[in-house]
């Protein structure tokens, strides 16, 4: 009797095959699971690190940027600053000279006058160039493309440089298809033909003519100040459209020409566009800019 309870307690205590293997798959699973749980940790974390290598690209990138950005906004503060100081002196000398000559004749006075305008006029571009380096820097925020009827902002810049042009016996003429729509940033694309209408009357003489013309091209619209003027030689062309921070000279070349110039430049690129000159000594220049149909950051 003993011996047999102590037969069936054994019995009771050995493990049964099918509760053995059980015990063995439950232990293999775990450790499969183990790894499964290890390999998505590691890759969890190679993303990580990925992401901290692109963020760290970003703020080097950034830093660069606001580095270069601070830079030029001092340059550009020291060179307006340096050419603001010829008009104004202008100014003051023209009126400081009626002043003391106050019987002086007509003909006298009408040249004081005329050398306080130009000088006024002057200051006013280069105050034109201050707004368009502001909106430059910050184009991004600036850029909203929409359909635009070229010739009515044509139309509507004539009536701001008009005047000057009537002090030279300039004769402005429009080109431009009526129905002809682009696809810009109004206030880039106002400032760009301002420079170059401004510009183009400065360098054409009396009794000349300055003329707009655009076409579509397929694909872009190409858009062209033509002059009657001096006409620019071959080197000066080439440094044109450069940057005028990154150069040597003191100041800006014919008060914000070259400024203004760069200008252009930035914003025609901002379009997805080009800018270039065709120009010979004596002969006029022309200068031409292509704005594509569908222009980045449009929507319909």
């Amino acid at each position: 009797m003993d011996f047999e309870i102590i037969r069936q307690f054994n019995f009771l205590k050995k493990p049964k095959n099918g509760f053995s293997k059980s015990s063995d798959t439950t232990s293999n699973n775990g450790s499969v699971s183990e790894q499964h749980s290890e390999y998505q940790h590691n890759s969890e974390l190679l993303k990580i690190k990925k992401q901290n290598v692109r963020l760290k690209n970003r703020v080097r990138q950034l830093k660069t940027k606001l580095e270069n950005t601070r830079d030029n906004n001092a340059k550009f503060i020291g060179l307006i600053a340096h050419d603001l100081r010829s008009p104004f002196n202008a100014i003051i000398g023209a009126l400081e000279l009626l002043k003391e000559n106050k019987g002086a004749d007509e003909k006298e006075k009408d040249h004081y006058i005329q050398h306080v305008y130009e000088s006024a006029k002057n200051t006013l571009n280069l105050i034109d160039s201050l707004q368009d380096w502001a909106i430059a820097q910050n184009n991004e925020e600036y850029f909203n493309p929409v359909k635009i009827n070229l010739s009515e902002l044509f139309a509507e810049l004539i009536e701001n440089i008009e005047f000057s042009a009537k002090q030279k016996q300039i004769k402005l003429c429009d080109y431009v298809d009526p129905n002809l729509n682009i696809t810009a940033d109004p206030q880039m694309v106002r400032a760009i033909l301002r420079n170059l209408i401004d510009n183009a009357i400065k360098f054409t003489d009396n009794g000349g003519t300055v003329a707009l013309t655009g076409s579509d091209r397929g694909q872009v619209f190409e858009i062209t100040v033509n002059d009657t003027g001096k006409g620019i030689s071959e080197e000066i062309q080439k440094q044109l459209f450069k940057n005028p921070f990154n150069s040597e000279q003191e100041s800006c070349n014919e008060n914000g020409a070259s400024l203004g110039l760069f200008l252009c430049r930035e914003f025609v690129e901002v379009h997805g566009g080009t800018i270039k000159v065709e120009s010979e000594p004596g002969r006029g220049s022309r200068f031409k800019f292509t704005l594509p149909y569908k222009t980045h950051g449009f929507a319909d």
